[in-house]
């Protein structure tokens, strides 16, 4: 990668336009070549679809929307020196068709769906989106966390709870009259 332009050296064909548009950087081109290495992917597409899910979580998000991506880019872009002006050239880049695209990331051994077990593919393909899988399982860990806590209240003994709010010593303060509304609701 040369230090002034952030042009990485190795990147071929739709990962060299995106690099020199500023779009990726060295570490979602490499990660996306390694990747594509051990699997022996060659889809371009497949590999922009990697390099910029990298690039989607290292700008905040843990999926890359596929329908979305190409509004979502001028937000990869970054506002140094070295790339300003660059956001006119995206729509000039040969973003992939969405449902060629998505037909690919789904075709490819890189690539599992929601029904994959874990760990089986680096990339993770649901509703539109494609993960690393890493994430995607903290995704799924934390919406089960959550659901976990939305079950049915516990029953409350409703005499001894009313015992425990006369008891207390604010029950002569009336003041508090909305803090134990609260609690019996």
């Amino acid at each position: 990668m040369s230090g002034v332009t952030g042009r990485v050296v190795s990147a071929q064909g739709v990962l060299a336009r995106f690099n020199e548009a500023g779009i990726l950087e060295a570490p979602d081109v490499h990660t996306a070549q390694l990747v594509a290495r051990t699997a022996g992917e060659h889809d371009p597409a497949v590999l922009l679809g990697a390099a910029l899910t990298m690039r989607a979580l290292r700008a905040g998000s843990v999926c890359l929307p596929i329908r979305r991506v190409r509004r979502l880019a001028q937000f990869f872009v970054r506002d140094d020196d070295a790339q300003a002006g660059l956001a006119p050239q995206l729509d000039e880049l040969g973003w992939p068709d969405p449902d060629r695209w998505l037909a690919a990331l789904a075709a490819s051994s890189l690539v599992g769906d929601e029904h994959s077990g874990p760990n089986e593919h680096p990339l993770r393909l649901v509703d539109e989106a494609l993960y690393l899988e890493r994430y995607w399982h903290d995704e799924e860990s934390i919406t089960a966390a959550l659901l976990g806590r939305c079950g049915p209240f516990p029953d409350v003994d409703e005499a001894r709870l009313e015992r425990s709010l006369a008891a207390s010593p604010a029950a002569a303060d009336r003041r508090d009259e909305a803090q134990r509304t609260a609690v019996r609701t």
